[in-house]
């Protein structure tokens, strides 16, 4: 069980999220701040981004080349962490969210990506239009929404 990813599931909420959520991914440190004022959400970090992001450090299965050769979209970021854990090992990745969450995703980007260049970038995106503005060809999509959360999502998109 040395490897099992414990979530702590007893946390009150506004308590949950008052602090920056801290977690290394692949030996970068990466700070997501939080908003237990918002919308419970898009504000705080999910338990499925961190299973996620711990599923994505596995070299074997994802070494280097998958995340830095590749364009992703990942669709409701939320807070952006695995978005922003994507982009802090040199993916190109559009964040999207709705419009009243753009600055604190867009805070959480800059505050983590130094380097904030066009391979990474905040925009708006509702489900159901069109992600030809994304400059097709995107070859995959992640997902970690509650409509995912039992089963996340990574997708092959526009080969």
């Amino acid at each position: 069980m040395d490897d099992a990813l414990i979530l702590p599931r007893s946390w009150d909420y506004q308590l949950r999220f008052c602090e920056p959520f801290k977690m290394q991914f692949r030996k970068k440190a990466i700070t997501i701040k939080q908003s237990p004022q918002g919308s419970r959400v898009g504000a705080t970090v999910w338990d499925i981004c961190i299973a996620m992001c711990k599923f994505f450090e596995d070299d074997q299965k994802f070494p280097l080349e998958f995340f830095q050769k590749n364009r992703f979209i990942e669709l409701g970021s939320g807070v952006g962490l695995l978005g922003i854990a994507f982009a802090a090992v040199g993916a190109e990745i559009f964040l999207t969210e709705q419009p009243k969450m753009l600055p604190l995703l867009q805070d959480n980007l800059k505050l983590n990506i130094k380097a904030f260049t066009y391979r990474s970038k905040v925009q708006e995106f509702w489900w159901g239009t069109d992600p030809s503005s994304f400059r097709p060809p995107t070859k995959t999509e992640i997902s970690c929404t509650e409509k995912n959360s039992k089963n996340w999502s990574l997708k092959k998109r526009w080969s």
